[in-house]
């Protein structure tokens, strides 16, 4: 039997809904990813370009390139009962007001907590528990929610436990880069994973660092976000070979022993958050996790919730 709920977004907003939902709109690839998890997919009408997995979901129609750029128009046609956006649906303030105008209920949450701080026990693992968990709340499929959860929760608890011990001497100094050459952000994921992030007393949340700077740290490891569209190996290397040929780095530990590694945003958010959490401890603490193979992690999470396989290549080496 229908009813209203209200349930607090992740930009903080209180949304009143109709459920149970039955026409959602969906406009970034990692909340379509976690609907799709929950059993939810049948009732997507529309998708933003960038919300290509599951593959099942390329059938429904693109309604906008992603939350910052949705198609209003096509949007207030397919008469949804729920816009699932990120945080950059707001910047557009023309959008926003436009489909706020029409009724429509949003829910904004990103599906990689934001929030800049140098530590912190919430890891991007409890971040995505916490989210679908709410998303389930919306759409259903509470024991997907739960069946989900318990399979990243045993992961997660196995990084904490292993580095439960670790001294700070133990940790390695990391070079988090993303976007652009020496571009970076505060985050507790390098804690997380068994590293010091080289950025954590600066302080702006997404600094530019010099290159001198970076050199003065030394970094044990350079971890760079990436955005491959298709996955394809050659993006990859190619990331990683500009950074090893960058002559004011030739003397940086990370890149005389070869500990650069790319990551691609995908993994560090929505259903496959354990897959990039997996990663970055591996690479931090290599003789901790020697037994775990992170992109075995990623194949079970889709074979168990999509029953499909992973396609393409989303971290490198």
């Amino acid at each position: 039997m229908p009813q209203n709920i209200t349930i607090v977004d992740g930009a903080g907003r209180n949304v009143t809904l109709t459920v149970p939902v039955k026409r959602i709109v969906v406009i970034n690839d990692g909340l379509t990813e976690m609907l799709c998890a929950l059993g939810a997919e049948d009732k997507i009408v529309g998708r933003d370009a960038s919300s290509n997995m599951p593959e099942s979901v390329l059938d429904i129609p693109v309604v906008g390139e992603n939350s910052y750029l949705p198609n209003v128009e096509l949007i207030l046609e397919l008469k949804p009962d729920v816009i699932f956006a990120d945080s950059m649906l707001p910047y557009n303030t023309v959008a926003m007001s436009q489909l706020e105008a029409a009724g429509i209920p949003i829910f904004i949450s990103d599906p990689v907590d934001p929030e800049p701080t140098k530590h912190s026990n919430l890891t991007v693992v409890d971040f995505s528990c916490n989210l679908l968990s709410k998303l389930a709340t919306i759409v259903g499929g509470q024991d997907k929610a739960e069946e989900y959860i318990n399979y990243v929760q045993y992961y997660n608890n196995l990084v904490k436990q292993r580095l439960a011990n670790l001294t700070q001497e133990q940790k390695p100094k990391v070079m988090l880069e993303w976007y652009a050459p020496y571009n970076t952000f505060v985050t507790p994921g390098i804690d997380q994973a068994g590293g010091i992030n080289i950025a954590e007393n600066q302080t702006v949340y997404a600094p530019v660092l010099s290159p001198e700077f970076v050199v003065e740290q030394n970094p044990a490891v350079i971890i760079r976000m990436s955005s491959s569209s298709n996955h394809n190996l050659t993006d990859f290397i190619a990331e990683r070979d500009a950074i090893m040929n960058r002559t004011e780095l030739a003397e940086v530990d990370a890149v005389k022993n070869g500990r650069v590694y790319i990551c691609d945003w995908d993994i560090r958010g929505g259903i496959s958050s354990v897959v990039g959490y997996l990663y970055w401890a591996k690479w931090c603490q290599p003789s901790l996790f020697a037994d775990i193979d992170p992109n075995a992690v990623h194949a079970e999470l889709y074979q168990k919730f999509f029953g499909t396989t992973v396609k393409g290549v989303f971290a490198y080496p």
